[in-house]
């Protein structure tokens, strides 16, 4: 079956065939969840009280052991 993994679906379809089912996260539901963080970045933009913009789009410092 194919969703955005939220388990209570996959948990109904498996009552219905009474048996394993198999759960595929698809590209549109993957796009959809990075929709919604791309709507907030865009609203925290927006907000006139929000003074964090720089750090926002920081690249994380990477570290290297060893």
């Amino acid at each position: 079956m194919i969703s955005d993994e939220e388990p209570a679906l996959p948990n109904l379809v498996r009552y219905a065939v009474g048996g394993p089912v198999r759960h595929i996260l698809d590209w549109w539901h993957i796009s959809m969840r990075v929709k919604h963080v791309e709507n907030a970045v865009r609203g925290l933009l927006q907000a006139k009280s929000f003074s964090g913009s720089s750090v926002l789009f920081e690249r994380p410092q990477r570290t290297f052991d060893g």
